[in-house]
């Protein structure tokens, strides 16, 4: 009953879509657990839906202000993203606006401790202004680790995914490193510090030719790709990389070179 009555709340308050939650419990001491989250759009069309979440921390811990999560999961979502020709993206649409001004002044953030897996993320972004769809396939979804020690040092990450463009299969990607841009429990993008790898492996160009055609580049391009990036950010004013590509069995060719096809 408290559910249904919280979930009419959000949906005639603050939405132009239908929020829906299947079942959910909340305990002081034995955490949260939410099932089955479905937000359509005003015309019932599918945007997000998340098969679970679940905290192990409990309300009254979390009363204290400060927010040892434990191992948090999120796990099964998946999104239908799009954006139109105006540069409209109808998951926003979804959301009315607020009426309250935006502050200028910076929150402090709570002191945050925990492990937060995204798990088996899927979904579509379609962009109708350069006639391109880009996804994240069943086979090899979104997965993402975050592990935070203290919101004031560096946060850990490791990122796993597959890509396809126009429902092709284009490159897995992987990503692992820490971020630090958090002192004194504010963001400061001012001092921010990075050390990223990114991984790509089985990447496959053919997957590109879609989308120079939708560029007015009659191109249709072929080649097997993989490489490492390793990137380090000292400040935004001190960023290097070192950047290693390997293509293999590239070729190129169609109107836009008069016919012909290059090799290499």
């Amino acid at each position: 009953m408290v559910r249904g009555i919280v979930v009419n709340t959000v949906n005639s308050s603050a939405l132009n879509g239908k929020l829906a939650i299947k079942d959910w419990s909340f305990g002081w001491t034995s955490g949260v657990h939410i099932e089955g989250v479905q937000l359509d759009g005003a015309n019932s069309e599918h945007l997000v839906s998340v098969a679970n979440i679940d905290v192990p921390m409990g309300l009254l811990k979390a009363a204290t202000g400060n927010l040892d999560l434990g191992d948090v999961t999120v796990k099964g979502v998946d999104f239908n993203a799009k954006l139109d020709s105006n540069g409209q993206l109808n998951i926003l649409q979804a959301i009315k606006p607020s009426n309250s001004p935006p502050s200028n002044s910076a929150s402090k953030l709570p002191n945050v401790k925990g492990t937060i897996h995204l798990e088996d993320f899927t979904g579509t972004f379609q962009d109708d202004m350069h006639k391109v769809t880009v996804g994240l396939p069943s086979a090899s979804p979104l997965n993402v680790t975050v592990t935070i020690k203290d919101i004031n040092q560096p946060i850990e990450e490791t990122i796993d995914l597959g890509l396809q463009v126009d429902e092709k299969d284009f490159v897995k990607v992987k990503v692992s490193g820490t971020v630090s841009a958090i002192q004194g429990n504010l963001v400061d993008v001012a001092h921010l510090k990075a050390d990223q790898t990114i991984e790509l492996s089985e990447g496959d160009l053919s997957a590109v030719s879609q989308v120079l055609q939708a560029m007015h580049l009659n191109l249709n391009v072929t080649g097997k790709m993989n490489g490492k990036i390793t990137a380090t950010v000292n400040s935004l004013d001190n960023i290097s990389a070192d950047v290693g590509i390997n293509i293999a069995s590239l070729s190129a060719g169609g109107k836009q070179m008069n016919g012909d096809t290059v090799a290499l």
